[in-house]
């Protein structure tokens, strides 16, 4: 019997999240760009920057959904207030998802952890690194 797994209200929470201690200028950013409090707003990635406690500069994480996931595109929870951070992947969102009997399924996430925001390094190229499958090649001698 498939096994269903879906929200009770229309919030959409589920999936990898994090909840962030109080911070300054908190900065979120996706590959649209800095980003405002939202729900499910869909992206392969998301950063999360901040100056945390007595830090002397920001520093985040950058959230990566794998491509192979079931949905490799998933909507997003964002709360971007300085005194209330909150990052969510929500999946399986507002419809929900059938586990099939005897199926195998695998949902994959990188957190990358870094000092700045997502204007020092390239969040696109690291997610490109992350989701492109490496080639490996065996040579016989």
């Amino acid at each position: 019997e498939k096994i269903h797994l879906g929200p009770k209200d229309k919030k959409g929470y589920g999936g990898l999240n994090y909840r962030f201690p109080t911070r300054q200028a908190t900065v979120v950013t996706s590959p649209d760009g800095p980003q405002k409090t939202s729900d499910l707003k869909r992206y392969p990635w998301v950063d999360f920057s901040g100056q945390f406690e007595d830090a002397p500069a920001r520093s985040g994480i950058l959230f990566m959904v794998h491509p192979q996931n079931i949905d490799p595109n998933p909507g997003w929870t964002l709360r971007c207030e300085d005194d209330y951070g909150y990052i969510g992947v929500s999946w399986p969102g507002l419809d929900g998802f059938d586990f099939e009997p005897g199926q195998t399924y695998t949902n994959r996430f990188r957190l990358w952890l870094h000092r700045g925001d997502a204007t020092h390094f390239d969040p696109q190229a690291l997610f490109a690194a992350y989701a492109q499958t490496p080639t490996v090649r065996v040579v016989n001698k």
